[in-house]
């Protein structure tokens, strides 16, 4: 397949226009969440190696893109007694599988969180078509889904699903956890580290104009166009001095590195976890 380069900012795609982020000139830190957490989702998406069409998932993503510039940043932010009580509002609201007031995904915000039934109903699929069924119905030889994920070097989430005996003391619970927790490092690999963030991570989203950025990487890549990094500059920094002195460079040594860095799933949990602080 052909790449197409974009050496003009008149070449951008109509949608773009930095006036429709002018918003963000105003964002306190937790409003940064939602849309960093939503473009890196999709960014991730994009990144996976999966034996699909290629038009499927053009056609897929750039559905999912869509909605991202569609659905613009009000959902950016939610109420603080919200994160704060989550699991108590949770549970003053009903059901824990169904309730319609929190997303029916993984929220990188939270790090431990009820289960959802269609992300049991999906992974079930999964280890179906993996392992096959005998002629009881049951599956064959499937082992602990943590194996499963390590085995299979299942990246996308570097979540391990558990169940808990309510009917245990807390004391108890917490003390198997811990334990589980351990072994469960040791055996996948996955370090207790920290992501830390600074004021100066939180300055650079808007002086770096990120969320522009993003999206022309994510539109660039979901239709197979290369922009250049003058193009960049041009729709993104014709008012900044500095980078206009460092010049294209300033693509690959600064910008991308930080692309990279605010989109990922640590740089997130952990934005989440400073804005609680």
């Amino acid at each position: 397949m052909v790449t197409k380069k974009i050496n003009h900012v008149s070449d951008l795609p109509e949608w773009f226009n930095l006036k429709n982020y002018e918003a963000t000139e105003d964002f306190n830190t937790s409003q940064w969440f939602y849309p960093l957490t939503r473009r890196g989702v999709l960014k991730r998406g994009l990144e996976l190696d999966l034996d699909l069409d290629p038009t499927y998932v053009r056609d897929t993503m750039g559905e999912a893109f869509s909605c991202i510039l569609k659905e613009g940043f009000d959902r950016s932010a939610l109420r603080r007694e919200q994160l704060n009580n989550s699991y108590q509002w949770i549970a003053d609201n009903g059901d824990f599988d169904h309730n319609v007031g929190f997303e029916k995904v993984f929220q990188e915000r939270e790090l431990i969180q009820s289960m959802y039934c269609s992300s049991a109903w999906v992974l079930g699929h999964i280890f179906e078509k993996h392992y096959g069924l005998n002629e009881e119905g049951l599956l064959n030889h499937a082992p602990k889904i943590i194996k499963h994920m390590k085995d299979n070097n299942l990246d996308v989430q570097k979540m391990v699903p558990i169940m808990v005996n309510l009917q245990g003391s807390d004391v108890d619970i917490k003390n198997q956890f811990s334990r589980f927790l351990e072994h469960a490092r040791a055996y996948t690999g996955i370090e207790n580290k920290k992501t830390h963030i600074t004021v100066g991570d939180i300055e650079k989203l808007q002086k770096y104009s990120i969320l522009p950025y993003i999206d022309l990487r994510l539109w660039s890549e979901i239709n197979n166009i290369t922009i250049s990094a003058k193009t960049i500059i041009d729709a993104l920094f014709f008012f900044d001095e500095d980078v206009q002195k460092v010049g294209e460079p300033f693509i690959a040594q600064t910008l991308k590195p930080f692309y990279d860095k605010v989109t990922s799933r640590a740089f997130i949990s952990a934005l989440g976890q400073y804005i609680e602080k």
